[in-house]
């Protein structure tokens, strides 16, 4: 699933109404306010569903023949998706039917969800073992969408962080099948394949590991999985679980707001599997741009 760089991964159907093209609808998202208009930082009101979306439908085909499944989605909700659907909407008039052959139906209903319900799979607690198993199958099969179709940023980082809790709450690591079809269907630069990795250097560390063979079997079998695995290994430190997010008690992290819940455990940077747009500072250097989970100081 490598994002796409030089050519749509959609196509059009030239079938679509013959009617004049409906003017396209503002994405709320999109409204950038005047100069002469007052605007709270970081406040601004949340709008209700009726009024993100607007008028214009897109008609989404995804997959191949024997499972093909249509999905009428609004044009609003799919541009606020950000990435390779806010040019699929610009390019695509209202009733056009887009071709996404290459997606699997049932996983793309998850991004169909979020879309409308702002609401990203996660692991319950309170499931049992079988709907967790599933819980967090959807979460990585979400993730390597979004990731595919370059999703906002945002929404990219909190996946990655209910992954993250995911797997700690089924008390598992990504097994060798897993790991595989990761690298396999995901960029170089992927997080999820960072995160893959790390895990597997914390295995190797665990005191209660044995030799099974299958990490020798991974990483001799995908040399983008051994690069990955030996930089894990160089940055690896003692007892640092990849499934924590852990911020040595600073006082700007959101999660843990000053709680001492992660006390006699460690983990990793709470950003350390995030993508952050980058800035540069007042010494010229390029800096990570804000992130939901620290504070403004």
């Amino acid at each position: 699933m490598v994002q796409p760089q030089h050519r749509r991964p959609w196509g059009n159907d030239t079938s679509h109404d013959e009617t004049p093209t409906t003017p396209v609808t503002p994405s709320p998202s999109s409204q950038v306010p005047s100069s002469n208009q007052m605007v709270i930082a970081y406040e601004q009101p949340k709008l209700t569903l009726s009024q993100r979306l607007g008028y214009e439908v897109l008609t989404l085909v995804v997959g191949k023949e024997p499972r093909i499944e249509p999905f009428a989605v609004h044009k609003n909700m799919l541009r606020d998706l950000g990435g390779v659907f806010t040019q699929m909407c610009a390019e695509s008039p209202s009733g056009t039917k887009v071709n996404l052959k290459n997606e699997d139906p049932e996983v793309f209903k998850l991004l169909i969800d979020y879309a409308y319900t702002e609401e990203i799979p996660h692991v319950s607690v309170w499931s049992n073992a079988n709907e967790k198993a599933a819980q967090l199958r959807n979460l990585i099969q979400f993730y390597a969408l979004a990731d595919k179709f370059s999703l906002n940023l945002d929404v990219r980082n909190r996946t990655m962080d209910n992954i993250q809790d995911g797997f700690y709450i089924v008390g598992k690591l990504p097994e060798g099948p897993l790991v595989h079809a990761v690298y396999e269907h995901s960029d170089a630069d992927s997080k999820l394949r960072k995160f893959c990795a790390a895990t597997m250097a914390y295995h190797l560390h665990d005191e209660n590991y044995v030799q099974d063979g299958v990490i020798p079997v991974l990483i001799n079998s995908n040399e983008e999985l051994m690069v990955d695995f030996l930089e894990a290994i160089r940055a690896y430190r003692h007892r640092q679980d990849p499934r924590i997010r852990h911020c040595k008690g600073n006082p700007l992290c959101v999660e843990c707001d000053g709680s001492n819940h992660l006390e006699g455990k460690d983990g990793v940077h709470p950003c350390q599997f995030h993508i952050h747009d980058k800035f540069k500072n007042e010494d010229g250097e390029f800096v990570d741009g804000p992130c939901y989970l620290w504070k403004r100081g």
